[in-house]
């Protein structure tokens, strides 16, 4: 029997996501932008770079953070299966046999990137940087700072639905701040 995933759930599971990107992100240099973070409308989180250089790396952590809060908080989606992760490769090197849903995804523009740094790395050597990259921010995802801020701008986003740029950016800062000065949250 199929458990039925009810609307609030989602909803949730949304915010968790969309809270993982905007807090990873600024761990990155990175800020909310204008667009702000939403589950309601649609789930999505407006993200420009701030500092001089983009790095790749950083996308990537920032793309997976979304499905690695998500996962976090409920324990569904997020760890993809190699099989999986081998299709997602297939669709982005024969465009033709991509779905619209996964054109734009996190984990399309995740193996974008990585295909872009290494152009020549063969399947097994691509899911393996994923792989690490997955680790990577698992770890972050388990300090206990960056879960609180991700915990707290999901709860605002249950609350609110949207959280305008600037709301979004100083909760995030005053946490992360909190934590680098060692000052009780």
């Amino acid at each position: 029997m199929i458990k039925q995933i009810t609307h609030e759930q989602i909803r949730e599971g949304a915010a968790y996501h969309e809270a993982g990107h905007a807090v990873i992100a600024t761990t990155c240099g990175w800020s909310v932008n204008h667009e702000g973070v939403e589950i309601d409308d649609r789930a999505y989180t407006g993200l420009e770079v701030r500092r001089f250089q983009y790095r790749t790396s950083d996308q990537i952590h920032v793309n997976l953070a979304g499905w690695l809060s998500e996962y976090k908080f409920h324990g569904l989606g997020g760890l993809r299966e190699n099989k999986e992760l081998q299709n997602m490769l297939e669709m982005i090197r024969t465009p033709a046999s991509a779905d619209e849903d996964d054109i734009g995804s996190d984990d399309f523009l995740t193996f974008e990137a990585l295909l872009k740094d290494h152009p020549n790395a063969l399947d097994e050597e691509l899911i393996a940087k994923y792989r690490k990259y997955q680790n990577d921010v698992m770890d972050e995802l388990d300090e206990p700072v960056i879960w609180n801020a991700i915990e707290t701008l999901a709860a605002l986003l249950l609350e609110k639905g949207k959280v305008e740029c600037d709301e979004a950016n100083e909760l995030i800062e005053v946490i992360l701040d909190a934590y680098r000065k060692r000052l009780p949250i």
